[in-house]
């Protein structure tokens, strides 16, 4: 039975990476200074913002399956909260 278990742990552990993996954006300021912003949105297509409790499950769920992007999820709430002055629960494409 553990062998069982451990296939579809595994299978269901792909498939979590590459649903997060393909919401994930990437995003540039247009203004100095320069930063990139990267964070998995919930849908790529018809819903791209960033939203800070998804953010956190991510950066969790991420220190798992990939570190270097868990960090730098974190880095750009950090870093949205230091660009706008403020914290809030959703933010919307274009970040400067």
């Amino acid at each position: 039975m553990e062998g069982i278990f451990n296939k579809s742990f595994f299978d269901l552990e792909k498939k979590a990476e590459a649903l997060l993996k393909n919401n994930l954006i990437k995003e540039i300021t247009r203004n100095p200074p320069i930063q990139e912003f990267v964070y998995i949105c919930p849908n790529s297509k018809s819903d791209p913002h960033q939203y800070l409790l998804d953010s956190c499950f991510h950066v969790i769920v991420n220190c798992h399956l990939d570190i270097n992007l868990a960090k730098k999820e974190f880095e750009t709430d950090l870093d949205y909260m230091f660009f706008n002055q403020d914290f809030r629960h959703i933010k919307k494409g274009g970040f400067g």
